[in-house]
């Protein structure tokens, strides 16, 4: 086990990991079912749809991870397991979670707006920040959607923290 760095150091990445795909299976997932009724197919054929979702889901999670397995390399266990090191890693695993938390929100409403995930449409927004922050303030309940997964961050930092400290 502590080959692939479960017991070292690294087990926060895989604790980073887990959170990723957890969250990304219950995300699709929770489309898949609030969507039921406008799908024809059967339900057996998404089977391999949630499987390649979860090959992706490893790409992105290990891509996200890469700067945070980065800085791992590079800080001192002294700095690890200082107090302020752990106070850094608390607001890091909730600025984290808040991440996972609001992206999931949001995908729901951009699903119920274009009938697909995140694609090409999401990184056109991101052409023109302006225009499309203006356009969300006035047309979805942004504070919401800021102020919820900002709970749900703190709590899960609160409630998962020790897990995460444990495996720096």
């Amino acid at each position: 086990m502590s080959l692939l760095g479960f017991n070292t150091r690294f087990g926060a990445l895989w604790f980073m990991v887990g959170l990723i795909i957890a969250l990304s299976t219950l995300t699709r997932i929770g489309l898949l079912i609030v969507n039921l009724g406008q799908v024809s197919d059967s339900i057996w054929r998404f089977i391999p749809a949630l499987a390649v979702g979860l090959v992706f889901d490893l790409v992105v999670s290990a891509t996200v991870c890469i700067p945070f397995g980065v800085y791992l390399l590079c800080v001192s266990t002294r700095w690890l397991r200082s107090t302020a090191g752990r106070r850094f890693h608390l607001v890091f695993l909730a600025a984290f979670i808040f991440g996972l938390v609001y992206l999931s929100v949001v995908e729901f409403y951009f699903f119920a707006e274009f009938c697909a995930r995140f694609n090409f449409v999401a990184v056109d927004y991101l052409i023109f920040p302006h225009e499309v922050f203006v356009n969300l303030w006035d047309t979805y309940p942004v504070l919401p959607f800021l102020i919820g997964p900002t709970c749900v961050s703190v709590l899960g930092a609160f409630f998962m923290h020790k897990a995460f400290l444990r495996r720096l």
